[in-house]
């Protein structure tokens, strides 16, 4: 679930909520209710259970619950900004130990919300 920054008739009619909803089918359940204190619009997105979540899945990057998370950011970002916002890669310049093991999570992390 995420909090987006307008109404919820903006939210609903907006062409990037039905381009995430058709990309998705029957794979998700949606639902879009104001946010409380009249602070914006709650945007609910989960899995229906048609494909499994392990860790193994999880770690494959395969996880349904990744892909519904990615998506209802880029919602969040395309709505608010006008354009999806991803973070500046990582500065280092030489390949390291640490830096194969921070490489890796950071993959991972795309999927799973802030590192």
């Amino acid at each position: 679930m995420v909090t987006v920054d307008a109404s919820p008739l903006t939210v609903g009619n907006s062409s990037e909520l039905r381009q995430m909803l058709a990309g998705f089918g029957d794979d998700v359940e949606f639902q879009l209710s104001p946010a409380p204190g009249d602070r914006g619009t709650e945007v609910a997105l989960r899995p229906s259970g048609t494909r499994e979540s392990t860790v193994f899945a999880r770690l494959r990057g395969d996880d349904p619950r990744q892909e519904v998370r990615r998506a209802l950011r880029d919602l969040k970002s395309r709505l608010e900004t006008g354009d999806v916002i991803r973070p500046d890669l990582p500065t280092t310049g030489k390949p390291t130990p640490g830096g194969a093991i921070m490489r890796f999570v950071t993959r991972r992390a795309g999927g799973e919300g802030r590192l």
